[in-house]
């Protein structure tokens, strides 16, 4: 009788170690695309302001930009604010992260603008982005060097490139907002 009362005990508790190992390996699943980026000298995501929101769909819409893509769109909240205001044919994304793509398109579907923009999953380094005359990006002052060396060669000339908070060093901007301590950057490939 107690030889079956362990056994049992031991099934028992073998039953727990492997749903507590199923919990484990799916909230590592799910929590892992907002990990990645850390692990990648990648920005995090951080909801951008009002303040860069209302800037960029300003420049994008003052300067006649026809094609905008926003590298690390995050929750697509700028790259839909531009769909819905700035007159552009085509308004995309480029986010590491899988489930704020799919927030991105739902939120965009729900907005009414999913035919005029694209969220993709994908490394912002590995795409070309020569179809588009505007570009903004919200990076780590680490990367600002390499992706303006890589957008300048790609963008043609006149399009615009604007960076939230960090400069491209020993770039003069083509423009420059300023609230505070919030900035965006607006320059022009040449």
């Amino acid at each position: 009788m107690e030889k079956k009362n362990k056994e049992r005990k031991r099934k028992q508790m073998m039953r727990v170690v492997g749903v507590m190992a199923g919990f484990v390996s799916v909230g590592a699943g799910l929590l892992w695309p907002f990990i990645r980026p850390a692990l990648r000298k990648s920005p995090p995501f951080i909801p951008t302001t009002c303040f860069h929101i209302n800037n960029i769909t300003k420049v994008v819409k003052q300067q006649h930009c026809r094609k905008f893509v926003d590298l690390g769109s995050g929750d697509g909240r700028v790259v839909i604010n531009v769909a819905k205001c700035a007159n552009v044919s085509l308004a995309a994304g480029v986010e590491l992260n899988p489930w704020l793509v799919m927030y991105s398109r739902v939120k965009a579907f729900r907005e009414g603008v999913r035919a005029t923009t694209s969220f993709a999953v994908a490394d912002i380094w590995k795409k070309n982005y020569s179809e588009f005359d505007s570009v903004v990006v919200f990076g780590a002052r680490e990367m600002m060097d390499g992706l303006y060396a890589k957008l300048n060669n790609e963008l043609h000339p006149g399009s615009l490139i604007m960076s939230c908070q960090f400069p491209f060093a020993g770039v003069t901007p083509w423009d420059l907002f300023e609230n505070g301590d919030q900035k965006l950057y607006v320059y022009r490939v040449s």
